[in-house]
């Protein structure tokens, strides 16, 4: 993840990143903590994401109450970084969230052996999971190492 605009030394460049970074990592927190009320308390390979959820969205509150600190392209580039592996980690919630639902959904259908949940997930929200995926790889493809 390339965090360095064209142009070094333009702080508003670095904003703007900021900002559509930041835009991508409520977007990802928001939905995650939605699409895990989906999967039953009880799965522990997917437990820590809404875990991960809520620390995105309390590191988004904390970082967007003092928007005057951006003065400097030292503290914006480490926040930036900081953003990044925010990033990273909501893409690797969201990919095992989204892989889990896949196989348990389609599983439903065939009757397989062993307790038996009823998930319900809206197809827009599945969607919308799986574009924010795209849009994460997209913007960075280390994130999907």
């Amino acid at each position: 993840m390339s965090i360095t605009p064209s142009a070094p030394d333009d702080l508003y460049a670095l904003m703007q990143l900021h900002e559509t970074r930041q835009a991508l990592a409520a977007r990802a927190s928001y939905s995650l903590l939605r699409i895990t009320a989906a999967v039953p308390p009880e799965n522990r390979s997917v437990s820590g994401a809404a875990d991960a959820g809520q620390q995105a969205s309390a590191w988004l509150a904390g970082s967007s109450t003092n928007p005057g600190r951006w003065t400097t392209r030292r503290v914006l580039v480490a926040e930036l970084h900081e953003l990044d592996l925010l990033l990273a980690d909501l893409h690797g919630h969201l990919v095992a969230t989204v892989d889990w639902l896949a196989a348990h959904l389609g599983s439903q259908a065939g009757g397989r052996s062993g307790p038996q949940h009823t998930i319900r997930v809206p197809r827009t929200l599945l969607a919308e999971c799986t574009t924010l995926i795209h849009d994460l790889e997209a913007l960075a493809p280390a994130v999907a190492a």
